[in-house]
C-alpha cells in the first residue's frame, strides 16, 4: 500500500480534483494533507478515513513539509505530490509504480504521453522538468532535506543522492504548476537562500 504526502496553501484548483481522486484509489490507505494556510483549507467531511490533516499556523513551505509528512507516515511505498496537478486514474500509475524495482521515480512533465499508457524507464543524468512535482520513493531511501531549504532544489537533491531510480510519463494527467509557488510572499529571497544552502550543503557531496 501507498502512503501520500501532499502540502498544500488551497490555491489551485487543482488541489480539489487531486484528493477526490487519491480517496478513492485502492493503492493507497493513507493521505497526508500538510495543511499550510488553514484559513483557506477545504471540508473533507465526505471523503474516506484515509486522511490525516496536519495544520500549521503559519506556511512551513514545501521541503520542511515532505519531511514531516514522511515522519509521519506508516508504509514505505510513499507518493509525495504538489497540490496544483490532478492524476485520473491514478491506480494504474500507482499499480506500475508497485511492479518497478526502482527506489524513486519522478515525473517528466516534457515528454508526456498523449495516451493513457503509464512508462516508466531507467534514469541517469540530468532531472527532468517536473520531476519533484510527483514522485514515488521508499520511505528507507528518504533522506530528509535540510529545513533552510524551503521550495526548490528537493527533486533534485533526491535525482543526486538516489541511484536506482526511474522516470514516468502518463498521459491522464492536469496541471497549472507554480499557481502557489507563485501566491508565496518574499520569493525572491526564498530563492535566493534555497540557492545558496544548496550549493553550501549539497552541491558537492554527491
Amino acid at each position: 500500500m501507498f502512503s501520500v504526502i501532499m502540502p498544500t496553501m488551497w490555491m489551485s484548483d487543482k488541489t480539489s480534483c487531486m484528493i477526490v481522486e487519491l480517496s478513492k484509489s485502492k493503492l493507497i490507505d493513507e493521505i497526508i494533507i500538510i495543511d499550510n494556510n488553514p484559513e483557506k483549507s477545504i471540508k473533507l467531511d465526505n471523503l474516506s478515513g484515509k486522511f490525516k490533516i496536519i495544520k500549521n499556523k503559519e506556511n512551513i513551505y514545501v521541503n520542511p513539509s515532505w519531511n514531516l509528512g514522511v515522519k509521519m507516515s506508516k508504509n514505505n511505498n510513499l507518493i509525495i505530490t504538489n497540490d496544483d496537478l490532478c492524476i485520473k486514474n491514478i491506480d494504474k500509475v500507482l499499480d506500475k509504480i508497485q511492479s518497478s524495482e526502482f527506489d524513486l521515480i519522478g515525473l517528466d512533465l516534457v515528454n508526456l504521453n498523449k495516451d493513457s499508457q503509464v512508462m516508466i524507464k531507467s534514469k541517469t543524468g540530468e532531472m527532468e522538468k517536473g520531476f519533484g512535482c510527483f514522485f514515488y520513493v521508499k520511505k528507507s531511501k528518504f533522506v530528509p532535506i535540510d529545513n533552510e531549504i524551503k521550495i526548490w532544489y528537493g527533486g533534485l537533491i533526491f535525482n543526486n543522492i538516489i541511484n536506482n531510480k526511474g522516470v514516468m510519463s502518463f498521459g491522464d494527467i492536469d496541471f497549472e504548476l507554480s499557481k502557489t509557488v507563485k501566491s508565496t510572499n518574499n520569493l525572491s529571497e526564498i530563492l535566493k537562500n534555497d540557492k545558496n544552502v544548496y550549493q553550501r550543503k549539497y552541491k558537492n557531496r554527491y
